[in-house]
């Protein structure tokens, strides 16, 4: 019988629907001889969150964006407690963009961990049902009297195990079960522990790669001018001293949008390196019609709310004893924060790249759905999924 080498793709499509096919046998050491693929599978996965290599490493693959909150590490330990596996063995990539469903890249509102907590305990769970019942079928028992250890299948009646990585391919050939049990919380050895960081060396000692760090061949780079004022309209630009700047390409006039987006009327320098781009940006004249939010500022806001909320009955938020009973004087004070910038440490970048009618996409990004989605309309691109 010849083997076949079938790519990642369309393993993926095997490991996610078959429940059977050609098989020849193969013999591990101490065990029966056991149904093995005609294929030479490399990993097991699944479902869209995890797989598993033959050393038993796995990997998590994390549809929330890191920003510093940690995602990268909170999610895959809610994986790991599923699957039961030492956490020094599970590393976290980013999900390529369209494995998952719209809007699961989307992060936002402190909610990640929130949204996808069911998903990714099912996601482990789901794993490890299946690396059981390969692991049943070696030793020709129920599974039942198997149970899931540190990346280990246990047989409870003999306490021989087997490790995860050597069950890979056997787990790739079975179906994937309707419904799985998830752990009972008294149980959780990960979930509510403090784990280190992921990638925490690699951000102190200055290895991370961020969207900034990226460069293309041929690249250009663009810089904005943009309206300071929110809906406010460009009215004229005189570019006529910018485009004198060399490596200079092109200087570009857009319009804002609304909501939910908020994009500012600007003006933007195209060029070919980016000091020439800030340079012929700062010689632009530009003439705009600021709107009626011209006046808005911190002090008239605040004078609304207050203006506002004169006369109306108070909301008490929190009381705990009579402080005027035990003290001679009162102090009293108002305490407000303006409305700040939702600004990154890195400055804001992006990159597209465009070659007829496909555009390819990089870049630090909050709301990855909106972004494609936004420029798929501007550009009249096609969404394609991997």
């Amino acid at each position: 019988m010849k083997k076949q080498n079938i790519d990642r793709r369309h393993f993926i499509k095997i490991s996610s629907l078959a429940s059977g096919g050609l098989v020849i046998g193969f013999t591990l050491p101490g065990f029966q001889a056991v149904a093995a693929p005609t294929f030479d599978c490399e990993f097991f996965q699944p479902n869209a969150y995890l797989k598993i290599d033959k050393q038993g490493k796995v990997t998590v693959f994390v549809g929330k964006q890191e920003s510093g909150q940690g995602v990268d590490t909170a999610l895959p330990m809610i994986v790991a407690e599923e699957l039961d596996v030492d956490f020094r063995d599970v590393k976290s990539e980013i999900a390529p963009y369209g494995t998952l469903k719209e809007g699961e890249h989307d992060t936002g509102g402190s909610q990640s961990v929130m949204t996808v907590y069911t998903q990714l305990r099912n996601a482990g769970a789901v794993a490890k049902a299946m690396l059981i019942t390969a692991a049943a079928n070696v030793w020709k028992i129920k599974e039942s009297s198997c149970a899931a250890d540190n990346g280990e299948v246990v047989n409870t009646i003999t306490n021989k195990r087997i490790k995860y990585g050597e069950l890979v391919c056997q787990a790739a050939l079975l179906p994937i079960p309707a419904t799985v049990t998830l752990k009972n919380p008294k149980d959780f050895k990960l979930i509510g522990k403090s784990e280190k960081r992921s990638g925490l060396k690699d951000i102190l000692t200055g290895k991370t790669k961020y969207g900034i760090d990226l460069k293309i061949e041929g690249m250009l780079y663009a810089v904005s001018e943009r309206c300071p004022v929110l809906d406010g309209t460009l009215v004229s630009v005189d570019d006529a001293a910018a485009k004198k700047v060399p490596g200079v390409v092109k200087v570009v006039s857009y319009t804002g949008t609304g909501a939910p987006m908020h994009v500012r009327a600007g003006v933007a320098v195209v060029a070919t390196n980016i000091w020439a781009a800030i340079k012929a940006r700062n010689l632009l004249d530009i003439t705009w019609d600021e709107g009626k939010k011209n006046k808005e500022s911190t002090e008239a806001l605040f004078k609304t709310f207050e203006t506002k909320a004169t006369g109306k009955p108070q909301i008490e938020i929190f009381k705990k004893g009579d402080v005027s009973k035990y003290s001679k004087n009162e102090i009293s004070a108002t305490y407000a924060e303006p409305f700040l910038a939702h600004a990154t440490m890195e400055p804001v970048n992006f990159i597209a790249s465009v070659k007829g009618d496909t555009c390819e996409l990089w870049g630090g990004l909050q709301l990855p759905d909106w972004a494609v989605n936004s420029i798929a309309g501007i550009g009249g691109f096609k969404k394609r999924k991997h």
